[in-house]
């Protein structure tokens, strides 16, 4: 299994390292692409968890399979409305570490732009933060066709874990809610953190992010962010 594991991963790669790739599937045998593929998928689905789920598909051909796969890569709509946002940013944060707490100030500079195709959003930012120093933080965000919802992920210099996010848009494009999942440093155990991005128009940003005190359990406002585009 790890043998052929690797096989797939290779030629995956192979894949993706040819200029003119369409033209390359077409001399590989189809259905011997289709095979590692779903090979590769099994794996990871199999680490997922997902391998055990009760939820069954009918037979289709690996012509149908690879056009699923194709789709499920495909940028789309949603992805159009990250790239929208891209850019440089100016932002003014306030952050509170507890509830009934005064807020720490600070500006950062916020610049985003999009990766691999225009699949996903990648956004640097940068700023001091009072009494703690430097303060670098990333975030990537995407939108997975398969769930039909916004995906993220948050990293900063001032941690050590990743927190993991899902969310959906308004109708009208003017609001992104997100739910992140994060290890709690003062209950040792996970918990969630629910943000709000406002878009008012197309070069203001207004976020808020809520969590839930670890010794009350009551959600409060934990940051403040407005933001205008400069370029």
């Amino acid at each position: 299994m790890v043998g052929d594991f690797l096989k797939a991963m290779r030629v995956l790669a192979l894949l993706l390292s040819v200029p003119h790739r369409a033209e390359f599937i077409m001399r590989v045998s189809f259905r011997r692409t289709v095979s590692l593929l779903g090979l590769f998928c099994s794996v990871v689905l199999v680490i997922g968890g997902c391998a055990s789920s009760s939820k069954k598909v009918a037979a289709g051909s690996p012509e149908q399979d690879m056009q699923a796969f194709m789709a499920a890569g495909m940028p789309g709509e949603m992805h159009s409305w990250m790239a929208e946002h891209a850019g440089t940013w100016n932002c003014n944060n306030k952050m509170w570490m507890a509830p009934n707490t005064s807020a720490m100030e600070m500006t950062t500079v916020a610049t985003t732009r999009m990766s691999m195709d225009g699949r996903y959003a990648l956004t640097e930012i940068n700023g001091q933060m009072p009494g703690m120093g430097e303060f670098n933080g990333m975030s990537t965000m995407g939108f997975d066709n398969v769930q039909q919802k916004f995906v993220a992920t948050w990293i900063d210099n001032h941690a050590s874990g990743i927190m993991s996010g899902v969310g959906t848009l308004s109708p009208d494009g003017k609001r992104l809610d997100l739910e992140y999942t994060y290890s709690c440093p003062i209950n040792k155990c996970s918990t969630t953190m629910r943000e709000v991005h406002m878009y008012p128009d197309r070069n203001t940003l207004i976020m808020d992010s809520f969590v839930k005190d670890p010794r009350t359990g009551v959600e409060y406002k934990c940051f403040h962010l407005e933001g205008k585009r400069v370029s």
